[in-house]
């Protein structure tokens, strides 16, 4: 699991120069100013990140020969910074492949990712606490890897979450599955990453919980980027200001969001307005 984390730690240090060049990138921070996001002169919110999330030529093979499968194949893509991107796919298509990938739990069999980005694991993963410690252990834990505040992720995940003191303490493995993905996604959120990767596990848990975390995720849009996977996009539409299809091992657009969405659901789009007051789809 450690391994499997330190490829997704939010970047602290300034970029070398071994470090490739990625686009749109702002001024450095200045040293003794916080780098957190703050509002410019014209009150716009800074996009967190540096630059894009960018696959190139990447192909993955799962499975041991002679029984092999090729997933990816030749995959290229670009996620922009402070954009949500939903990537749709029928299943068995390679979208948890892919995640893994983004998130450093895999490498590429050819091809490179590179990450202008710090991002999650993917939200509501079951398998980033060890079940034979409390979800306060597991807290604690996670929070010093991340270099964050114990105290407050605990907090953080008391309150989003809705877990209860004495449930802290407990065994994660002797608890319901959803505690496990509650504790999960609370602490991804908490731990405030430039870019937030999910899948359908979003759509799992009670519905409140459900809601309380769609509501948060819409309250970042403007500042943090998101890549959220699914072979539902009713689902996710609401999330995402575009969408890409995986399929065939490759990643295919349409041209705009209404192109695309119709392309996998084959059904229309029309404009409406969604809760951030801005100008969205609908279906007929």
């Amino acid at each position: 699991m450690l391994r499997s984390l330190w490829h997704v730690l939010p970047r602290r240090r300034a970029a070398t120069a071994a470090e490739p060049r990625l686009q749109e990138a702002p001024p450095p921070v200045q040293e003794g100013r916080s780098s957190v996001v703050t509002l410019d002169q014209d009150r716009k919110p800074r996009v967190r990140g540096s630059g894009a999330i960018e696959l190139h030529g990447i192909t993955k093979t799962i499975g041991l020969r002679p029984r092999e499968t090729l997933v990816l194949n030749g995959l290229d893509a670009i996620f922009p910074r402070g954009r949500a991107i939903g990537v749709l796919g029928a299943p068995g298509a390679g979208k948890t492949t892919l995640i893994q990938l983004l998130t450093g739990n895999l490498r590429p069999d050819a091809g490179r990712v590179v990450h202008g980005m710090s991002v999650s694991w993917p939200m509501s993963a079951r398998d980033i606490f060890r079940k034979e410690m409390s979800i306060r252990a597991n807290v604690r834990l996670l929070s010093t890897l991340y270099g964050a505040w114990a105290p407050d992720m605990i907090d953080a995940v008391k309150e989003i979450g809705k877990i209860r003191r004495q449930d802290l303490d407990m065994p994660i493995g002797e608890l319901a599955p959803d505690f496990m993905i509650r504790a999960s996604t609370s602490l991804c959120y908490a731990l405030d990453f430039d870019c937030y990767i999910t899948d359908d596990m979003l759509c799992l848990g009670a519905r409140p919980f459900r809601d309380t975390i769609k509501e948060l995720m819409l309250a970042r849009q403007k500042t943090h980027s998101f890549i959220i996977a699914s072979k539902s996009a009713p689902a996710i539409r609401d999330l995402c200001d575009d969408f890409y299809i995986l399929e065939d091992g490759v990643i295919k657009t349409f041209g705009d969001r209404r192109a695309t969405f119709k392309a996998f659901t084959g059904v229309a789009l029309t404009a409406r307005l969604d809760p951030r007051g801005e100008a969205r789809d609908d279906e007929f």
